[in-house]
């Protein structure tokens, strides 16, 4: 009916008025082609810890993150149960950490990011963010609006702008 297309809309203004005062506007994204030592130094320089990754079209892709990089530079290819075993593995793959940091830095975002881009659109609400940051065990959700990345909201920025609002109904 018209009259639910018109609540419709009233509501996705509303939460797109909600999830612009909440998200992030200033969104660094990464090229999948751009090589990790340079996204890296992009995550640090802005102080971020990951990004959406686009395409050339500036779609989302993928996501990277400090973690990413983390869980591959600590991954061991054995499948050892012997505790001293391990311990030797460990001193061995000590050694080599430096070789393999050098290989990582050279390799793509493409090849380290989580190559689905979970996000959410511009018209979402609180509630459906709030339920997809803790479904996916995010701390990062990139919002769309036709398909490109207009902001990112954080899990702090929800409980920042939900103590808000706490606050605020309670001084009235």
């Amino acid at each position: 009916t018209a009259e639910g297309e018109i609540i419709d809309e009233l509501s996705a203004r509303e939460n797109r008025e909600i999830l612009e005062r909440v998200m992030k506007k200033d969104v660094y994204c990464l090229q999948k082609e751009m090589v990790i030592e340079d996204a890296l130094k992009m995550l640090v320089e802005h102080h971020i810890s990951g990004a959406p990754v686009v395409d050339e079209e500036q779609r989302p892709i993928g996501f990277f993150s400090d973690g990413d990089f983390l869980k591959r530079l600590a991954r061991t290819t054995s499948n050892i149960d012997d505790p001293l075993a391990l311990m030797c593995l460990a001193s061995y793959e000590h050694a080599h950490v430096d070789d393999k940091l050098q290989y990582l830095m050279k390799l793509q975002v493409k090849d380290l990011c989580v190559n689905n881009c979970i996000c959410a659109s511009i018209t979402t609400n609180m509630a459906e963010i709030c339920r997809i940051l803790s479904q996916y065990h995010l701390k990062k959700l990139p919002i769309c609006d036709s398909g490109k990345i207009v902001g990112v909201v954080n899990r702090s920025d929800v409980i920042k702008s939900s103590v808000q609002r706490y606050v605020e109904g309670v001084e009235d």
